[in-house]
């Protein structure tokens, strides 16, 4: 994973569980973000300080489900959702992972 980056915005308290925002990642390298545990890998893009924060604050709603659910069922979860619905259709799909991190980034971000 990328280096470590302080966000000028905090999106949510997660007590012991405090987000580490990283830059980019080495495995996924065409992807905006992606959040394993407390780690949230995010590919700022320069589109904008709305997008660079929306997207914090979307993969910040991720940490927030991985803690509700804990690790594996999230995944197992958001996977089982992208076979079912798709990869894109899931971020407009109300009840999955991914439309749940866009209402808590759009919550979050203005």
């Amino acid at each position: 994973m990328g280096t470590t980056y302080k966000s000028d915005i905090s999106y949510g308290e997660f007590d012991d569980y405090t987000p580490v925002y990283r830059r980019e990642n080495f495995l996924w390298p065409k992807t905006t973000g992606m959040a394993v545990g407390r780690n949230l890998v995010t590919r700022l893009t320069g589109d904008g300080p709305d997008f660079d924060s929306y997207l914090q604050a979307h993969e910040t709603g991720h940490l927030g489900q991985q803690t509700q659910m804990g690790f594996a069922n999230f995944y197992g979860k958001i996977l089982a959702e992208y076979l079912k619905v798709g990869f894109i259709d899931s971020y407009d799909t109300p009840g999955t992972l991914e439309f749940g991190a866009n209402m808590y980034s759009l919550n979050r971000v203005h």
